[in-house]
Formats: C-alpha cells, structure tokens, sequence
C-alpha cells in the first residue's frame, strides 16, 4: 500500500475556493441579469480569444505585414514616376518654345500659299509625356467636329501643305523632301502659290515632287527659272508590257520649241523607215507626226514671234515681252 504525501504548495483547497467563488459569481451575474458586467465578461473573453489566435498565427501576420509594408514601398515609388508632372512641363515648355512659334509658322504658310481666310490655329496637348499638336478652327462653336469636316477637300490640302512646311521651318536639318501631288483640289491661285513655296525651300534642300498635274509642273518651271534654283525633270510613263519606264524627255505638251524639233527630227527619221518598210503602217505614223509639227508651229508663235508674252498653261500675260 503506497502512501501519498501532498504539499502544503499543492493544496487544493484554495483551488476550489476560488472556483466556488467565480462560480457564485456567474451565478449572481446570470441571476442579476446585468447585462453590462455581462458585455465586458465577453469582450474580455473575446479579447483573450483573440490574442491565443494572435500567437497562435504570429509567423504568418508578420509575414503579411512585411509584404504589406513593401507593396505599399513600391506604389510609393511607382507614384514617383507618374507622368503628370513630364506632361505639365512638357505642356509649360512646349507651349512657350514650340506652339506659340509653331503656330505662327502655320499662319504664315497659310499666307504664303493664299490660304490665309481659312482662320486655323493651333492646339496642344500632353499625354503621358507626350505632347500633341492638334489643327483647329478659330472661334468654332461646335465641339467634336474636327476641321476636315468643315473645309473643303481643297482647303483642308492647303492646311495640311501649311503644317507641313510649318514643321519643317521648326527643323534643323535640311534634309531631303518628297511631296506627291501637293496641289490635288487645290484652284489655280492655289498652285500657283504652292510651286512658289516649293521652289523657294529648294533654295535650302532637296525637294521632290511627283505630280500629274501639267499646269503645276509648268508653274514649277517659270518659278524655278525666275530664281534660277536648278531643276532636273523626269518623266515616268507607262509601255505596252511595262511601267514606271522613267525618260528625261518632259510631256510634250509642256516641251520648248527646241525640244520640240529634236523630237520630230528623230520621228521623222522613224517615219521615212516605216514609209520604206510598211506602207500600210505610214499612214498612222505621218499623221502623228503632222500633228506633232502643228504643235511645234503655235508652241513657236507663242515662244518666238510674242517672245512667251501669253503661253498655254500659264495665267499672266508679260506685256513687256513685246517690245522685245
């Protein structure tokens, strides 16, 4: 028979004391119906519960924390780099280097090609560091309407010729410039005008220009000649089986009376070969050629005997010629 000793330490009466006790407490609280000694009991009670969850996932909150602390780190530095800042000095600069003098630079080209009544200015805008020029009317009433639906096909060609060149004036370099057909729907006044601007920026560059139109390429020569700004013409025509067949000879209808006659002097070499060869064929040729000579006889009229006082193709009329 074993014998248990238990310490005075281990005494459970004072144990059972305190249970007694806490337990006439719960008692008095529930009989008492103390509703507010009752709501701090459970916050307390709800605050111990939460504090055993706390330790319980302490590893894992502090995990959360340090990851919260470092994605709120780089949004910080992401806001840093927002462009809203570039975009307002960008504007800020712009608009005192570039747009101001831009813009005048559009209403001078607008003069100088005749295009001036058309009342266009010039916008800008930045977003996202990137600035935007934008071509519009002023003093327009109407929002959300962009200017090629108010000009005409013809003037809204003016306009874009006018920013073109605006641009260009803005540039350093003087590279080359390839224009096609700059003067589709534009008027004579108009043409005119825009073969002056171009010969006169080829006094600083390269220009190129592709064009169908014969009058213009004839306002491109006079103007050329005028300034004597050197000019070399090609013209590209279309074969039987080819295209693209590139000739230094210029449309007949705009050639020099000189040019002319080397012309029917190498037909007319042609011809007499057909008329040797193939007779049925020489009809064809030889009416050709007749009218080739005709041409040279009223293109001689105009150039030699009223020394180009009035030519086809060419609006003035140099009176002054005559005397000549």
């Amino acid at each position: 028979m074993w014998k248990v000793t238990i310490p005075a330490a281990f005494e459970t009466q004072p144990i059972k004391a305190a249970a007694d006790r806490l337990e006439a407490e719960a008692v008095a609280v529930l009989a008492a119906d103390n509703s507010e000694q009752l709501a701090q009991r459970t916050a307390r009670i709800l605050s111990l519960e939460a504090r055993k969850w706390i330790a319980a996932n302490r590893a894992v909150m502090k995990s959360d924390i340090a990851r919260a602390r470092q994605t709120d780190a780089i949004s910080k530095a992401i806001a840093t780099t927002s462009t809203n800042a570039i975009s307002r000095k960008s504007t800020e600069l712009t608009k005192s280097h570039v747009s101001d003098a831009l813009a005048k630079a559009v209403e001078t080209e607008l003069t100088s090609i005749n295009a001036n009544h058309l009342h266009i200015t010039l916008t800008s805008r930045s977003t996202k560091g990137i600035t935007h020029h934008r071509i519009d009317m002023k003093d327009r009433k109407v929002d959300r309407i962009s200017v090629k639906e108010i000009v005409s096909e013809g003037e809204f060609r003016a306009i874009a010729l006018a920013a073109f060149f605006a641009e260009l004036g803005q540039s350093v370099t003087h590279s080359a410039i390839v224009v096609d057909d700059p003067v589709s729907s534009l008027d004579h006044l108009h043409r005119e005008r825009v073969a002056l601007r171009l010969i006169t920026e080829a006094k600083q560059r390269q220009v190129i220009v592709f064009t169908h139109e014969v009058l213009f390429m004839r306002h491109l020569l006079d103007e050329a000649e005028k300034q004597a700004i050197p000019l070399t013409l090609r013209h590209i025509t279309r074969g039987d089986v080819q295209v693209g067949i590139v000739s230094p000879d210029i449309p007949w209808d705009t050639q020099k009376v000189k040019q002319r006659v080397h012309h029917l002097t190498v037909q007319l070499a042609a011809a007499k070969k057909v008329h040797a060869e193939n007779r049925s064929l020489y009809e064809a040729v030889g009416r050709e050629w007749y009218g080739h000579l005709r041409d040279t006889w009223e293109t001689a009229i105009e150039e030699i005997l009223f020394n180009g006082c009035i030519q086809r193709m060419r609006l003035s009329i140099e009176t002054l010629r005559l005397r000549q």
